[in-house]
């Protein structure tokens, strides 16, 4: 069951609703919102979903992302709304890609400096022929 205390953490103030701020002025708060979200979306993540969310992350991933961005851009409304949904979807995927690799479903791989990207740690490799036969 989902933890509402990040949720009502984001909503805005009563004096806020309504009111149009400067993204940039606001920019680091408008990141730390992203993260902020992607927290309180993933927070019922458990194995399975994260497998599925680093396997399929356009359906997984995006999910969030979206509902959390449907929120957030009517609570915390910018003078460049386009720009904060760009940022927002930028932060939230960095977000989500760090702490995948924080819990071991992600491994960032350096092909001799010229390639880097990431890829599915061993112990995604582990759980997908473990518990859900696939590979």
């Amino acid at each position: 069951m989902a933890d509402n205390t990040i949720h009502e953490e984001l909503r805005p103030a009563l004096d806020d609703v309504g009111y149009i701020k400067d993204f940039d002025k606001h920019r680091s708060e408008l990141t730390l919102r992203a993260q902020k979200w992607m927290e309180y979306k993933i927070q019922d993540f458990d194995e399975e979903k994260w497998f599925q969310a680093v396997i399929f992350s356009q359906v997984y991933l995006l999910f969030p992302i979206r509902s959390a961005w449907a929120v957030e851009s009517s609570w915390f409304r910018t003078n460049k709304p386009g720009a904060h949904e760009a940022l927002f979807f930028e932060k939230a995927v960095e977000w989500l890609t760090s702490r995948a690799e924080q819990l071991g479903y992600l491994q960032f791989e350096d092909y001799d400096g010229t390639v880097a990207s990431y890829t599915l740690s061993p112990q995604s490799y582990f759980l997908n022929q473990n518990q859900f036969g696939l590979w």
